[in-house]
């Protein structure tokens, strides 16, 4: 079993998450979302995951944050694929957060939702959407309305996670995920 790991912002895939992954499967690869890669223009960020999916058939692709969200993008206008995706606390377009004063609106977000809305997304053999109820990045709401647009075939909310979710909880979800079929 290979995984393909895409990062949040500013992780690394040999870092953090990336450690554990690497350590549960024999066949591992990632995309850093770095400042390098970051600091490319927007359509080129998607590009590049699209390209790693296609050369990644065999691999079970998993998503953290900001790596969800491009990878949603590289999922438009797509033929379905035979993927497993996970996506942890991924974003899916604008978040606002009264509670902790905080906005965020990333590139394409009206895109993105405009290829929900229009059944332009792809749909992954098999999809995870897990987010805390209390995310501040992830509109829960707006992760539920992507959860039954896709449709993902399981969709959690944490109770008491924000967007850090707890990391026995990431493993017991990804150790799930992994030993699914």
């Amino acid at each position: 079993m290979s995984i393909l790991y895409i990062t949040g912002r500013n992780g690394h895939y040999q870092r953090g998450l990336g450690v554990y992954l690497n350590s549960i499967t024999g066949s591992f690869s990632g995309i850093s979302l770095d400042p390098v890669f970051l600091r490319q223009p927007f359509d080129e960020q998607v590009a590049r995951i699209q390209s790693a999916i296609e050369s990644s058939a065999d691999h079970k692709i998993v998503a953290n944050s900001y790596g969800g969200y491009l990878l949603m993008h590289a999922l438009i206008d797509r033929s379905e694929t035979e993927h497993d995706v996970l996506l942890l606390s991924p974003v899916f377009g604008k978040a606002i957060s009264l509670e902790s004063m905080s906005f965020s609106r990333p590139p394409g977000a009206n895109r993105l939702l405009e290829a929900l809305e229009q059944g332009r997304i792809a749909k992954p053999r098999h999809m995870e959407i897990h987010t805390g109820e209390v995310d501040h990045s992830c509109c829960p709401l707006l992760a539920a309305k992507f959860a039954e647009g896709i449709p993902a075939d399981r969709f959690e909310l944490i109770p008491g996670q924000g967007h850090m979710i707890d990391r026995p909880i990431v493993q017991g979800i990804i150790d799930d995920f992994i030993t699914r079929r």
